[in-house]
């Protein structure tokens, strides 16, 4: 996975998001999710960054990988409170 730092407060939310569609092996919130992440790149709410964190993810749990996919989630969560 990409370095992670301090992000923008959107990458939170959704790292938020990512974390429980992974918990719950979710694939219709993760397909939500995605979307959600492309509509905030669009919107400049990501940084480049922040979107690879997110794809690494999406790739993560789409080869099936949900707990690893959730670690990198809440690796993500946990580099904000710091």
């Amino acid at each position: 996975m990409p370095a992670i730092r301090r992000s923008q407060p959107k990458a939170y939310e959704i790292s938020k998001a990512f974390y429980s569609a992974c918990n719950r092996k979710n694939t219709e919130h993760l397909v939500k999710v995605t979307r959600f992440v492309q509509e905030s790149v669009n919107a400049g709410e990501l940084t480049a960054e922040e979107k690879a964190w997110f794809e690494h993810i999406i790739a993560t749990a789409e080869n099936g990988d949900w707990h690893k996919a959730m670690l990198d989630a809440r690796a993500i969560m946990e580099e904000q409170q710091n």
